[in-house]
């Protein structure tokens, strides 16, 4: 029996339809581990080491092992690093166009 997506040139793996051909413009399909990639590249973790300040000071107040106070940090340290990461997102959302005109640009994964 015939493969009906081998026919649109894509393959059946594991349940997942897969592109077989370069995606247009010649470049090759993305796979969902090349985009969480980029995605994670994007968000920028090495500008989150910043955020841990929001540690230091009930940790210099010495309250920082209390649970109450512990949870509320570690919600602040995750709700900063989550507005982090959006405004990353946001601001590299709205320099598309321009990232597209520079070289460079071609391997970030929402200008290509």
């Amino acid at each position: 029996m015939l493969n009906p997506a081998s026919e649109a040139g894509a393959t059946i793996t594991a349940g997942v339809l897969a592109p077989t051909a370069p995606a247009p413009g010649g470049q090759p399909p993305r796979g969902p581990r090349t985009v969480a990639r980029g995605l994670l590249k994007a968000v920028r973790p090495k500008q989150w080491v910043k955020n841990v300040l929001v540690v230091a000071a009930p940790a210099s107040a010495g309250v920082l092992l209390e649970p109450s106070v512990l949870a509320r940090t570690a919600v602040a340290l995750v709700a900063f690093t989550a507005c982090a990461a959006a405004g990353y997102l946001v601001n590299d959302a709205g320099d598309v166009a321009a990232d597209r005109r520079q070289r460079t640009a071609d391997r970030d994964i929402l200008t290509s």
